[in-house]
């Protein structure tokens, strides 16, 4: 965007406005009318436009319709990424950490396994155990590989309406489905099975409570036992604390519908309602897309602005 659309803009014509936060959108009957906005230095602004396009992202676009008095479906269907780790550790050095941080995945359908590697901070933060034998796994850093088990959530998460209980407990109401949970412990267990296959000495599911995981005991002389790790995955896994899990990506929150009882905009990313008060961002996404969404959100970007807005 800053090598990109943003100089484009400007060059014909645009204004851009840094350190300014939007806090109402203004509206007379069908029509938007003006923004009020604050900058950085405590001056009110306020931007009259023919056209209002929000696009601040799942919970800033929903908080913005919000505090405009836009309150049907707003927030609702909210979903993310979410992702665990199976880390696992070689006889051999690997120096993994001198490669591209992602630089493949598996497609199983319901979710993705991608490679990843952390530098030594962030890995010690997710790789199990304590005080001496977490020292003496991190001692081994350079032989470990690393991969995530990532899936789109259902969308089954809100965008809380109240501010004081956005300030107070954080903006989004969200937990794991049972469904979701099932699928990352199935993923955990083909994870480990491909760690032990390219022939891992030990692999160690992303738990709160350490369960290293030995080729001894789960791949005995190189023939993996699938049963044994999907057996032993469903025993220390019950409930999403029992994980390390990280989200990322959040979507929906003002889900598209040409219905409005179901929907927050329509398919021309008009908010029902409104003519002329657009949102065009990852909170239109009735469910999550469970990948990164920045290329989809740019084509849909493209597509309104060409198709929708600009018409």
């Amino acid at each position: 965007m800053l090598e990109t659309y943003l100089p484009q803009a400007t060059a014909r014509g645009a204004r851009l406005i840094p350190e300014c936060h939007a806090v109402q959108i203004v509206t007379q009957r069908d029509r938007a009318v003006s923004v009020r906005a604050e900058l950085a230095d405590g001056r009110a602004i306020e931007v009259r436009a023919g056209t209002v396009v929000v696009a601040c992202g799942t919970i800033g676009s929903s908080v913005l319709l919000l505090k405009s008095g836009i309150r049907r479906n707003v927030g609702s269907r909210f979903s993310c990424n979410v992702a665990t780790p199976v880390l696992a550790r070689f006889a051999q050095r690997l120096d993994a950490f001198e490669s591209l941080q992602m630089t493949a995945f598996v497609d199983a359908r319901d979710f993705l396994l991608e490679s990843t590697f952390n530098p030594p901070m962030t890995f010690a933060a997710i790789l199990p155990g304590w005080f001496e034998k977490h020292f003496d796994r991190m001692r081994a850093y350079d032989r470990f590989a690393s991969a995530g088990v990532v899936l789109g959530t259902a969308a089954n998460g809100q965008v809380k309406r109240c501010g004081l209980l956005r300030d107070l407990l954080g903006p989004v109401d969200f937990r794991l489905a049972p469904a979701d949970l099932e699928t990352l412990k199935r993923g955990i267990a083909l994870l480990a099975e491909l760690h032990f296959a390219a022939g891992a000495e030990a692999a160690f599911p992303g738990t709160f409570v350490d369960h290293e995981m030995s080729a001894a005991r789960f791949a005995p002389g190189g023939r993996i036992d699938r049963a044994a790790i999907e057996r032993h995955v469903a025993e220390i896994v019950h409930r999403p604390e029992d994980l390390t899990l990280n989200t990322a990506h959040p979507q929906g929150g003002n889900p598209m519908s040409d219905r409005p009882d179901l929907g927050v905009v329509d398919s021309a990313f008009r908010v029902h309602g409104f003519a002329n008060l657009f949102v065009c961002d990852a909170s239109v996404f009735p469910t999550s897309i469970g990948i990164n969404p920045q290329l989809t959100i740019m084509a849909l970007a493209d597509y309104a602005w060409r198709h929708c807005i600009a018409a």
